[in-house]
C-alpha cells in the first residue's frame, strides 16, 4: 500500500503535515488598519499598489515601477529607536553581499518621510500546503541559500515560513533583519 499522500510534506504523515501547515498559518502577517504608506503614493518612481504585510519593523507593499514596467516589494519600517534602524542597516547590509538566485535581492535603500526602506523583488509568501516535489525543493533551494550566505560570514538568525518566499518556481531566504 502507497502511504505517500501527494498534499502532504512527508510521506504517509497527514499529522505532521497539519503541524506544518499550522506553522506556516500562524506565520502569516497581521493587516491591522494603520499604514504608514497609502495606495497610490509615490516613493522614488515606484507607485504604492497594496499593503501585502505587517510586522513588529514596519510594512511591506506591492509597488509599480512604470519606466521598468515591473512590480517590486517596499519594505518601510517605523523604527522606534536607534537600534531598530541599526537593524535594518545590518539587514540591507547583508542583502547587498550577496548575489544568490535563492536570496531576495535587494534594488534601492532610501528614507520617506522620515521612514528607512528599500526596494526588493516581489516575492509569494509560502503557500499552507506543500506536495513533497515541493517541500524537496523548498528543503534544496533555502539550503543553497544558506551555504552562499554562510559563505559571506553571515548567520540569518531566523529561519521561518515568514522568511521564505516563492518565485518563478524558486524558494527565496528573506528578512535578514537580525542577521
Amino acid at each position: 500500500m502507497n502511504t505517500t499522500d501527494s498534499k502532504s510534506c512527508v510521506p504517509g504523515r497527514t499529522e505532521l503535515n497539519t503541524t506544518v501547515s499550522r506553522w506556516i498559518r500562524s506565520a502569516k502577517p497581521d493587516l491591522g488598519s494603520v499604514r504608514l504608506l497609502s495606495d497610490g503614493e509615490e516613493i522614488a518612481g515606484y507607485a504604492v499598489r497594496r499593503l501585502l504585510g505587517k510586522g513588529g519593523f514596519g510594512e511591506v507593499y506591492e509597488v509599480w515601477h512604470p519606466v521598468m514596467n515591473a512590480a517590486f516589494a517596499l519594505k518601510v519600517f517605523a523604527p522606534e529607536n536607534e537600534e531598530r534602524v541599526a537593524r535594518l542597516l545590518t539587514e540591507v547590509r547583508a542583502l547587498a553581499r550577496i548575489r544568490h538566485p535563492n536570496v531576495i535581492t535587494i534594488h534601492q535603500f532610501g528614507e520617506h518621510k522620515g521612514h528607512p526602506y528599500f526596494i526588493m523583488d516581489l516575492a509569494e509568501p509560502l503557500a499552507d500546503e506543500l506536495s513533497v516535489a515541493d517541500c524537496r525543493r523548498l528543503v534544496a533551494d533555502i539550503s543553497a541559500a544558506l551555504t552562499a550566505v554562510h559563505e559571506a560570514g553571515i548567520v540569518h538568525r531566523d529561519i521561518k515560513p515568514a522568511n521564505i518566499l516563492r518565485r518563478d518556481g524558486r524558494y527565496l531566504l528573506a528578512d535578514f533583519g537580525i542577521a
